[in-house]
């Protein structure tokens, strides 16, 4: 018997109303998305895309219009399927007179953890998360940082198997996004399944093993990292001596990009019009200096996604 997604989301809609004079708005337009068990999957999208509309209706905060959710096989809108799922919302809202210490310990006790090892686990957190020495301050006057680790370690608080991450780089410095890459690679080696949803490509380049890319509402690319930038293709960067205006015009006319600096030239171009241009250089008698393949990243991926998409309402049938 085939175990069951940690998340499915089958065709996915939803609509908000607005007021009688308008139309209703498409946050998300027949999403389909499937998560595997102990991956990392990395959501992507600009401001207003649908991810956090999405993340919402996987906790039953709101509801589709159309469609169906599921956690680890039960219906997203049934309470139980939450019991495994650790959340950390892109704002996280807390009872600033509490000390860090006062704040878990009601989350542990609201997620059922055990009272004999409520405390250990507890100050284990406290420690992963860097807040030794400060557990015992409010929270009114910590950082925005310092309240991003303790977001983390609520959501880490009952060993949950989903981890579903708003945001979680939000206000954090150089060292404290790598400390919250180490424990989200952690939560995944010890078994846990994450959604992360981020604008920092590249942790999402270091961190994730699939990526969804939603765009308008519209999920746009969906897949193994590798393979998507692979598909993406590749470029090839060649510096050369000063090129004659005709064969520049001409390897532009190709697709292929040509900056001149001083008697310097650096020639970007599709993997596929390498040859191509190599050829049109040397019968210019044009130096060669180097030839660099060069793979393109996640953020030329994206930002040809966000380019290549129609800013439109998507149309949804009644």
């Amino acid at each position: 018997m085939t175990a069951s997604k940690p998340i499915k989301i089958d065709q996915v809609t939803k609509i908000f109303s607005t007021d009688l004079l308008k139309k209703p708005m498409i946050a998300v337009n027949q999403l389909s998305i499937e998560i595997e068990d102990r991956e990392i999957f990395g959501f992507l999208g600009p401001n207003g895309s649908g991810k956090t509309t999405t993340i919402k209706m996987l906790l039953d905060i709101v509801r589709p219009s159309r469609g169906s959710i599921t956690i680890f096989g039960r219906d997203a809108r049934d309470p139980t399927s939450r019991a495994v799922v650790g959340v950390m919302p892109e704002q996280a809202t807390f009872y600033d007179y509490l000390t860090a210490s006062e704040l878990l310990t009601y989350y542990a006790r609201l997620r059922g953890v055990d009272r004999d090892i409520r405390a250990t686990r507890i100050q284990e957190l406290i420690e992963r998360v860097g807040l030794q020495g400060h557990q015992q301050r409010r929270l009114r006057y910590y950082s925005k940082g310092m309240l991003q680790r303790v977001a983390i370690a609520q959501a880490l608080l009952a060993k949950p198997k989903l981890l579903i991450l708003d945001e979680p780089m939000t206000g954090l410095d150089p060292v404290g996004r790598k400390e919250m890459r180490d424990m989200i690679a952690e939560a995944r080696d010890q078994g846990a399944t994450v959604l992360m949803s981020t604008h920092i490509l590249s942790d999402v380049e270091l961190l994730c093993d699939r990526i969804g890319i939603i765009i308008g509402g519209v999920l746009r690319k969906s897949g193994k990292l590798e393979t998507l930038l692979k598909d993406h293709g590749e470029t090839t960067d060649i510096h050369a001596g000063q090129i004659p205006e005709v064969v520049q015009r001409s390897l532009e006319s190709q697709g292929a990009v040509v900056r001149t600096v001083g008697t310097a030239t650096l020639v970007r171009a599709p993997y596929s019009l390498q040859q191509l241009v190599i050829t049109a250089l040397a019968r210019a008698e044009v130096s060669i200096e180097v030839v660099m393949p060069r793979s393109k990243g996640l953020e030329e991926l994206f930002l040809a996604e966000v380019k290549a998409s129609e800013v439109f309402t998507p149309a949804v049938e009644s």
